[in-house]
């Protein structure tokens, strides 16, 4: 499987249709950003493919933080359902809705201080959650409990956080 060429189409979106996240015109600094991660954003999607299985298919993944969407939209590329979510003031950007609709990925808003997510026990077969835990400033333990909540039995959660090691 070409992750390579998954991760950089994706991210090439981004060229094409900025989103301007922070409304101060610096889409080229995002689009760096995006480029900077492209490593991570492969291993992650290596990472739950080679985990998954065959079926792409019939396996829905939900994806926690997604933010501008290349782990959420390159895992759709390759087949898998996804359901994203990030913080409520992410959900307001239309630029960004339109890109996740385009790319056939449901996009939806969640505080995980205080909200339960918004979906059925046992409903997904991965839940991707990349450099969100470290922005947590409260007890982790009920989000990850929701998180066990909607993972099926015998599915993966997938935890990526910064390595101060590659600074």
């Amino acid at each position: 499987m070409d992750y390579v060429s998954i991760v950089n189409a994706v991210i090439e979106q981004h060229k094409s249709s900025p989103i301007d996240m922070l409304g101060i015109g610096d889409t080229l600094g995002e689009y760096k950003y995006l480029k900077n991660l492209q490593h991570s954003y492969i291993r992650t999607i290596s990472d739950i493919d080679r985990h998954m299985g065959t079926g792409r298919e019939d396996k829905h993944c939900l994806e926690i933080g997604a933010f501008l969407g290349i782990v959420s939209i390159s895992l759709r590329k390759l087949g898998y359902r996804v359901s994203a979510l990030d913080i409520p003031e992410f959900q307001k950007s239309l630029k960004l809705r339109e890109l996740y609709q385009r790319n056939d990925v449901d996009f939806g808003a969640i505080n995980l201080r205080s909200s339960k997510l918004p979906f059925d026990s046992n409903s997904f077969d991965a839940v991707v959650i990349c450099e969100v835990v470290e922005h947590l400033n409260f007890n982790p333990l009920p989000a990850l409990l929701e998180i066990n909540r909607v993972l099926k039995p015998g599915g993966y959660v997938y935890i990526g956080m910064p390595n101060q090691a590659s600074l």
